[in-house]
C-alpha cells in the first residue's frame, strides 16, 4: 500500500471526464492517503469491458481504475454518474498537477 508521500510522486494520467479534468490511476488508493482538498472516485467498468461506464465512490467488482478531483463530483439518486464522455490528456505526478492548478 501506498504511503500520502509515495503518492504525492505517484504518475497519473489527466483525465478528461464528462468535461472535468482529474487524474487517473488504474490502481486502488486508500481512501486515507488522499491529500486534503482532492476527492477520489473510482470509475466502474462497462459489463463487456474495455469502456468506462460510471465514477461511484467505492467500485469491487469491474474497478477500472480510481480518479482524484478538486471538486466533489455529485452522485445521482442511485449513487453513481455515468460517463459520457472521457478522454486522456496527458500525465504527470500528483505533485505537478497540483502545482500547474494552484
Amino acid at each position: 500500500m501506498k504511503t500520502k508521500e509515495e503518492l504525492y510522486s505517484e504518475n497519473f494520467d489527466i483525465l478528461s471526464v464528462n468535461g472535468k479534468e482529474v487524474l487517473f490511476t488504474c490502481l486502488r488508493i486508500s481512501r486515507e492517503i488522499i491529500p486534503e482538498g482532492l476527492h477520489a472516485y473510482d470509475i466502474r467498468e462497462s459489463d463487456t469491458g474495455g469502456e468506462f461506464a460510471t465514477i461511484e465512490p467505492r467500485v469491487i467488482v469491474n474497478h477500472a481504475g480510481t480518479i482524484l478531483s478538486k471538486e466533489v463530483i455529485e452522485m445521482g439518486p442511485d449513487g453513481f454518474v455515468e460517463i459520457d464522455e472521457y478522454g486522456f490528456e496527458d500525465s504527470m505526478t500528483l505533485q505537478e498537477w497540483l502545482d500547474s492548478n494552484t
